[in-house]
């Protein structure tokens, strides 16, 4: 069983059981759900401060969509709204990360603010990695009918090139990664 349905069928869904069905309820249940989820990765603020960026993050998402439905409208799936969605999850959850990695609020709190104030370039990220992360970000949006043409010209290529191709991906990978091994997540659980 992963945390994820360990979290849902042992905390939230007693919670919403025991509560009335309203959205401020199941705000409250969710906020709830994560900042024990916070607290189960380690017993410090920076945990709690990290379950509760998530926590307010659902609710909002969850009063969001019951405004919609109350309201009658759809959510609207065009590509630059999705890609929208996509971009403000990416962010809410590099926020919690900054929380989750730190030693302590205030360090938190330091790197937070020196996001703001022009902190100057990062050595590990060079151009050509940038234009690989842009690269993968666009092969995930192509329309259904290119990806199935890409389908039909990478079938075609003979067996030998597709693992000369993965093999330069593996080290392109291995060159453009961090050096080194970082300690295990969980190394001062």
């Amino acid at each position: 069983m992963t945390l994820s349905r360990w979290l849902r069928d042992f905390l939230f869904t007693p919670l919403a059981l025991h509560s009335r069905s309203t959205t401020a309820a199941n705000c409250r249940n969710l906020l709830i759900v994560m900042l024990l989820a916070g607290l189960w990765h380690g017993a410090a603020w920076t945990f709690v401060a990290f379950g509760a960026v998530h926590g307010v993050a659902l609710a909002l998402e969850r009063a969001a969509r019951q405004r919609r439905r109350r309201t009658g409208r759809t959510l609207a799936t065009t590509l630059p709204r999705v890609i929208g969605r996509h971009v403000r999850t990416f962010h809410v959850v590099c926020l919690g990360w900054v929380f989750f990695r730190a030693d302590s609020l205030e360090t938190a709190g330091a790197i937070l603010a020196r996001l703001g104030t022009g902190w100057g370039p990062v050595p590990e990220v060079t151009l050509l990695l940038a234009l690989v992360v842009v690269a993968v970000i666009g092969v995930q949006h192509l329309p259904p009918r290119v990806a199935g043409v890409a389908d039909a010209v990478v079938a075609r290529v003979p067996a030998a090139a597709t693992v000369l191709a993965l093999a330069v991906a593996l080290v392109a990978v291995d060159l453009l990664g961090p050096e080194g091994v970082p300690p295990f997540i969980y190394y001062g659980f």
